[in-house]
């Protein structure tokens, strides 16, 4: 059950799951935390995996063209190969550093100076060998060649030593950069983390509040039972749990493209945790959307990329499912955007939006 499970996720990110299952599953990890933590991990494995080089050319393709369609996720790809590299970096370096040889030769020079032996006459004598006279310092100095071969070592050593100070610089200088580079990708990181904590606290609240709504429902139909049932006993009633009521559609129209559009009100049941807004296009000239929701102050709300358009015989549009405690009664706009080939944003329509209900 869990390796079909990851198989959905996987095939989610990838974007290979059709309209239907996409909104399902899409329902679920809005209204179930335990299945939105295990889409993390998934992505981070197929992450890895794109870096590795291990996925088929349909998955890499699929890879590039659904996931990597921000700057967020982009950074996480780079961020990821970036300490990769360093790990091999620090790996190879410490492996050099540690390897000994055994083989360095030791030399040892023994000086014997032998002597003479005489023998005459049955009688041995030994004549000491003469040392040769030691030349002064004074007359090495002042012999010929001797300065032009000292000025030759000396500029040898200055060189190198300049070649290692100019390598120890650029070492030190790009240790540095290096050092910066990480740091600002751990800056990011941070506040993605702290990003993806708060959406999923705002998750768990709308989930608390969906389970409660749910109990009230329960509830209120129990208290009901006796009399729509015929006054009998609560114990022969039907038990079964009720069917989970599907989330309510709004079709969005916006009339002039690539401007503001035109207003549409809408009324949302009190006992819809989630709602879908259909959001009706002219074409489907992109082959992904992205879509921005924005209060009356123009303040951001929520956005959702990875989206596709789909035709019916009502023609094409991108559906997008959001939760109802978003939308309170007031002013909102919709903005839908294109990403093309290049990975760039184009600015598609706009769908106005006025809330009365509840």
């Amino acid at each position: 059950m869990k390796k079909q499970l990851d198989a959905r996720l996987r095939s989610y990110v990838l974007g290979e799951l059709d309209e239907e299952r996409r909104v399902e599953l899409e329902e679920r990890l809005i209204m179930e935390p335990d299945l939105f933590e295990l889409l993390g991990p998934e992505e981070d494995e197929l992450v890895e995996d794109y870096l590795e080089d291990v996925l088929t050319p349909q998955e890499k393709a699929a890879f590039e063209q659904q996931f990597l369609t921000n700057d967020d996720r982009r950074w996480q790809v780079g961020f990821v190969r970036l300490m990769k590299e360093h790990a091999s970096s620090m790996t190879a370096g410490a492996t050099k550093r540690g390897h000994v040889s055994l083989a360095d030769p030791i030399a040892a020079q023994v000086v014997v100076r032998p002597a003479t032996n005489a023998v005459a006459g049955g009688i041995g004598s030994i004549q000491p060998r003469s040392e040769p006279k030691i030349e002064s310092w004074r007359r090495l100095v002042h012999r010929p060649g001797f300065s032009w071969h000292r000025e030759m070592r000396l500029a040898a050593m200055a060189a190198s030593l300049l070649a290692l100070v100019a390598g120890s610089s650029w070492f030190v200088v790009r240790e540095r950069s290096v050092g910066q580079e990480l740091g600002q990708l751990r800056a990011k990181h941070e506040l993605e983390q702290g990003e993806r904590r708060l959406l999923q606290t705002q998750v768990e609240r709308l989930s608390a509040q969906a389970q409660a709504l749910q109990t009230q429902l329960e509830a209120e139909r129990r208290q009901r039972g006796p009399t729509e049932m015929g006054g009998l006993p609560e114990h022969v009633h039907d038990t079964r749990p009720p069917a989970r009521p599907s989330s309510p559609l709004f079709a969005l129209a916006t009339g002039l493209l690539r401007s503001g559009g035109r207003m549409t009100r809408i009324a949302i049941p009190a006992d819809a945790p989630v709602i879908r807004l259909r959001l009706e296009l002219r074409g489907t000239d992109y082959p992904l959307y992205r879509v921005v929701l924005y209060d009356a102050q123009a303040e951001e709300l929520w956005a959702q990329s990875q989206l596709t358009a789909q035709a019916d015989d009502r023609g094409a549009a991108v559906t997008v499912i959001l939760p109802s405690k978003l939308l309170p009664r007031g002013d909102y706009e919709l903005v839908l955007s294109g990403v093309d080939r290049g990975q760039q944003l184009e600015r598609v329509g706009a769908y106005i939006v006025r809330v009365t209900a509840p």
